[in-house]
């Protein structure tokens, strides 16, 4: 009898043992939680030297903006076509409207 209770105790105990392991590792912030955060923490931590890195740019190109009169120039130039008073701007036709006035069908 006694041998019996001890047994039945030992198998509780491996039991217990046992559910307090998964329970550990699969639980409400168990291991596998913990593997998850720390992935997720490193995305994060590269993103926000990704984001960093950005504002930087922002940062100069903001500077560029108040303080470099050249730079406001070539913007203005390429992104909203403006052109200075001495410069001339030549429009080339494309090479298929050239073929077309060059060679005009035959009236009849």
């Amino acid at each position: 009898m006694i041998k019996y209770r001890q047994s039945i105790l030992i198998a509780a105990a491996i039991l217990l043992a046992a559910s307090l392991v998964l329970f550990i590792a699969y639980g409400h912030n168990g291991l596998v939680e913990l593997n998850f955060k720390k992935i997720e923490k490193t995305h994060l931590i590269e993103r926000n030297k990704m984001l960093e890195k950005k504002i930087l740019s922002y940062y100069r190109e903001i500077e560029r903006l108040k303080n470099d009169l050249e730079f406001l120039k070539i913007l203005a130039k390429h992104e909203l076509g403006w052109v200075e008073k001495d410069e001339v701007i030549f429009k080339i036709k494309s090479s298929t409207s050239v073929k077309q006035t060059k060679n005009p069908a035959p009236v009849r």
